[in-house]
């Protein structure tokens, strides 16, 4: 079976890519190798648009303007385009980001940005100064 919740190499996703160009199914090598169909889909759409840099994983973060978000959840809302289809064309990583903001615009709340909050430093140190500890 696939690894769940685990990341593959980039040697592993250039090796079930090439089984699929060599003319492998994607739901074929699911059967045979665990790793679902629409992973490799989409690491063959990130590999067709950016090589093999698509694959690589990346270090940071990305961050989405509230703008940004609103326009692509509104395109989605609009009908006619699926969210692989609508990541691929803002250059979205994982559709299922969008699939997240649709839901929090749905649920009528703000499609701000994620980041959480930087720990406080010397926390300890304010609170005894306040609390005398």
């Amino acid at each position: 079976m696939g690894r769940k919740g685990s990341r593959y190499t980039l040697d592993e996703k250039l090796f079930y890519i090439g089984l699929v160009q060599k003319g492998q199914s994607a739901n074929s090598i699911h059967r045979q190798y665990g790793v679902h169909d629409s992973q490799i889909q989409q690491w063959l759409e990130r590999y067709e648009s950016d090589g093999v840099d698509g694959l690589k994983r990346k270090r940071t973060n990305r961050v989405y303007s509230q703008e940004f978000k609103l326009e692509v959840v509104q395109k989605y809302l609009g009908g006619s385009t699926s969210y692989p289809k609508l990541a691929r064309e803002f250059g979205i990583p994982n559709s299922g980001v969008i699939v997240q903001w649709v839901s929090l615009y749905n649920g009528g709340k703000l499609l701000k940005s994620a980041r959480r909050a930087a720990p406080m430093k010397d926390g300890l140190k304010k609170l005894s100064k306040i609390y005398d500890f």
